[in-house]
């Protein structure tokens, strides 16, 4: 469910997150043996975004793609009788949620209808 590059995530760090209307992306430094690389994880037609209890580990433990959770409902549900999106990626139903967890138990939740890795340039 992510397409692109692969991204060894136990271990690898957060570098950012970065939010606006149309973009939700996670900067992510992989840590594999053989791939110190910066990638972007771009969460399209995202629709809604929780962390709680982040305090400063920045260190990924595991992430996972979930086709059904409560708050995918949750996010779904806000939106469903809202007027139309602006945004051609976003929609109000078939959405999937991306957990990112954290090596001190905290978890980063993206609900969007799919997530694409793509590679940083050199200078980022």
């Amino acid at each position: 469910m992510i397409e692109g590059i692969n991204i060894r995530w136990p271990d690898a760090s957060i570098r950012g997150v970065f939010c606006d209307y149309d973009n939700f992306n996670v900067e992510v430094q992989d840590n594999d043996e053989h791939d110190h690389a910066a990638k972007t994880l771009r969460c399209l037609g995202f629709l809604g975004f929780q962390m709680v209890g982040f305090w400063d580990e920045i260190i990924v433990h595991d992430a996972r793609v979930y086709p059904s959770h409560d708050f995918i409902a949750q996010c779904e549900h806000r939106v469903m009788n809202q007027l139309p999106s602006g945004s051609i990626e976003r929609s109000a139903t078939g959405n999937v949620l991306l957990e990112i967890e954290l090596i001190d138990g905290c978890k980063l939740w993206v609900c969007a209808k799919h997530f694409v890795v793509e590679g940083l340039d050199a200078g980022l």
